[in-house]
Formats: structure tokens, sequence, C-alpha cells
């Protein structure tokens, strides 16, 4: 985490770069992926606990439904997990084969 936190002074000095010779995008997905999991997680406590506390509702239905909250949410965090290594896999392509090529 304090990784991440670091990378945010790269990230803004990054964006004021005109020559484009550093990616501020590599910083980004990772600021991204963090902020993604930890809301992801918050939003999941929120609708976890107002599922177990509504009324007229059966209990073995509140927790089959946040259950399904949970599920959710790894599934979520495993697809946004998927893209960003997906991101960070284009960009680590792109500068292998610029090496090559200069």
């Amino acid at each position: 985490m304090l990784e991440v936190l670091g990378s945010m002074g790269r990230v803004i000095f990054g964006l004021f770069n005109w020559r484009f010779d550093n990616f501020v995008v590599m910083d980004l997905i990772r600021i991204i992926y963090l902020l993604t999991v930890v809301l992801g997680a918050l939003v999941l406590v929120i609708t976890v606990i107002s599922t177990l506390f509504q009324p007229y509702i059966h209990f073995i239905a509140k927790l089959g439904m946040a259950l399904g909250y949970i599920v959710a949410y790894i599934f979520s965090v495993l697809m946004a997990r998927l893209g960003a290594e997906m991101a960070i896999i284009l960009f680590r392509i792109e500068s292998n084969t610029r090496k090559d090529n200069a």
C-alpha cells in the first residue's frame, strides 16, 4: 500500500511530462485497483449489514443474500485484477519491443 501511495507523486508529475517517455498508466493501474478493492469492500460491508437488518425477510434468505454479495465481491475483485494484469502485460510488451527496436 505504501508503494501505491508513493507512486501518486510520480503520477502527478508524469501527467505533465510532455515527452511521453514514461507511462503514467502503470502507476495509475495500481491506484485504481487499490481503490476498487477498498471501495468494493466498503460497499460489501454496508450491503451485508443492511441486508441482515431488513425486516420481514426470513433469516435464511438474508444469509443467502449476504453470501451472494460476498461471492459477487470476490468475483468483481478477480475481474478487476485480471483487467489490471492484462493492461500491465500490454504495456510491458510494448516496452520490451521498444527496447529491441532502438
